[in-house]
């Protein structure tokens, strides 16, 4: 059970609530360390493949990864064996009840800090590592850094090292078309963190983010204005704007004051295949960057 009034908090905040609940409620106290086992708790905003890869980096560093919850398995749009009425996958409860064993616990974005805090609760032992956004150049040096000063590994692998580069040409390529661009960003106020971190890095100008909620994670936002609010907060700002990153229901306004529109957070009704979309680490930015730099010049130029 869980306590999320409509009359508080948001998408976010719930989703992180829901967590904390299951960590209280299911999770067994030990003091036992697997040293093998790390576990993944996402904010809301992160992708089933973004979950995915985070598993799989950790395989890279010599762990057996756990997603709490794991969209990767069950909301990332595979073909099962046959038609349910729920989705397939996802993480077993038996699964969850040891959870408590994990040598460290990741806590990707500033709404699910507290969640890390609670599986410190169940094991005093374990290691607790904290990250507010692991997207960009810098955000995801601190992540890798973080994970070699834990493991015994000397150096990340070598796709790590390869992925870093391409993201490095990537800021230099598409700062040309983002650097100076105007831009707009309505999402929750982790997401909001994480893209306006990348783009950022590549130079554009974050006229406003518009969250719903309030947040620690917007204190330190690269952008010329702040604001708690909605779409019609959002449609203050579009005039004189490039780009508005939101979700489908900013593409009316969008479309009313001639802004090329990114499409990222809930709902999305418009693309088909954004479970599948990824915007973290070196990967992930690569890819978004040259997304808003191709989204740009298509706008801009019409080709």
């Amino acid at each position: 059970y869980v306590h999320t009034p409509d009359f508080e908090g948001g998408l976010e905040s719930g989703f992180a609530k829901a967590i904390e609940a299951t960590i209280e409620q299911l999770v067994e106290p030990t003091t036992v360390i697997d040293k093998q086992k790390a576990l993944i708790i996402p904010h809301v905003s992160l992708t089933p493949i973004e979950i995915e890869i985070l598993k799989e980096e950790l395989e890279g560093f010599g762990f057996t990864p756990y997603a709490l919850p794991d969209l990767s398995e069950s909301l990332d749009g595979h073909l099962g064996l046959k038609q349910g009425a729920v989705s397939s996958g996802g993480i077993e409860v038996s699964d969850i009840e040891a959870l408590g064993e994990s040598a460290v616990v990741l806590t990707i974005g500033d709404s699910v800090k507290k969640c890390g805090l609670k599986m410190l609760e169940k094991n005093e032992n374990t290691t607790h590592l904290h990250f507010n956004t692991i997207a960009g150049l810098k955000k995801g040096d601190a992540f890798y850094k973080a994970l070699l000063d834990f493991s015994p590994l000397s150096r990340p692998t070598s796709s790590v090292i390869r992925w870093r580069k391409r993201l490095q040409d990537a800021l230099l390529d598409t700062h040309f078309a983002i650097g100076g661009a105007k831009v707009v960003i309505a999402c929750e106020p982790d997401q909001l963190l994480s893209i306006a971190t990348t783009i950022n890095e590549a130079g554009a100008t974050i006229k406003a983010v518009v969250s719903p909620t309030k947040s620690v994670a917007l204190e330190n936002l690269p952008a010329q204005n702040i604001v708690i609010g909605d779409f019609e907060d959002v449609e203050e700002y579009l005039d004189d704007t490039d780009v508005l990153i939101s979700n489908f229901h900013g593409e009316r306004i969008a479309h009313k004051h001639h802004n090329a529109l990114m499409l990222r957070g809930f709902p999305n009704y418009e693309e088909i295949g954004n479970q599948l979309k990824n915007d973290q680490l070196y990967r992930g930015s690569t890819y978004m960057l040259f997304e808003l730099a191709n989204l740009i010049n298509h706008h801009k130029y019409g080709h």
